[in-house]
């Protein structure tokens, strides 16, 4: 039943999500440029999670590299997260920030470019994924409950999930352009 009861709520999540999406204003013009910090990406994923990518930064020796970080509405954050404020974003988003990775910059079509947070909501993002880095993943009190709960654990896995099943996609894809050698030949 438990399991019912999640993926009721995981539907839900990801049609309030698109709901959302389509209510925002439409970029325009803004859908040639490149991606830049700040900006919200979809990639197709066969997991249960709606999720949007968040461009936290570019890798500080290769322009071609890009951090990006799951960005979701699921109503509770652990100690790794970042529970954006309504009033910067707009709706309820919070940054998986321990589940960030880098991203090759042509992934970011502009066709998947579903929005832009503004700098203050990104500087809240990149203030954590430094405290982590530096092994400070403090968090309030609600932060640490929500580390424990059966929910969170749950949700949190299908975001890990979407996370690497989008690092294989990348991976292979540099496999089949040549760009790596795999390890078993």
């Amino acid at each position: 039943m438990a399991t019912t009861d999640r993926m009721d709520r995981v539907r839900r999540a990801m049609t309030e999500a698109a709901e959302s999406l389509a209510r925002e204003p439409a970029l325009g013009d803004d859908q040639s440029r490149p991606p830049t910090p700040g900006d919200l990406y979809v990639f197709d994923s066969a997991e249960d999670a709606a999720l949007e990518w968040l461009v936290v930064r570019e890798h500080p020796h290769d322009r071609d590299l890009l951090l990006v970080a799951p960005a979701d509405d699921f109503p509770l954050a652990g100690t790794p997260d970042v529970m954006l404020p309504h009033e910067l974003v707009g709706r309820s988003l919070t940054a998986r920030c321990g589940e960030a990775l880098w991203l090759p910059r042509g992934w970011c079509a502009p066709r998947l470019r579903v929005g832009t947070l503004p700098q203050e909501a990104l500087s809240l993002v990149r203030r954590r994924l430094a405290d982590l880095s530096r092994g400070r993943a403090s968090g309030n009190d609600d932060q640490r409950q929500s580390d424990l709960d059966p929910e969170y654990e749950y949700w949190i896995g299908l975001v890990e999930q979407s996370r690497e099943l989008l690092q294989r996609r990348v991976d292979q894809a540099l496999v089949n352009l040549g760009e790596m050698v795999p390890f078993a030949l």
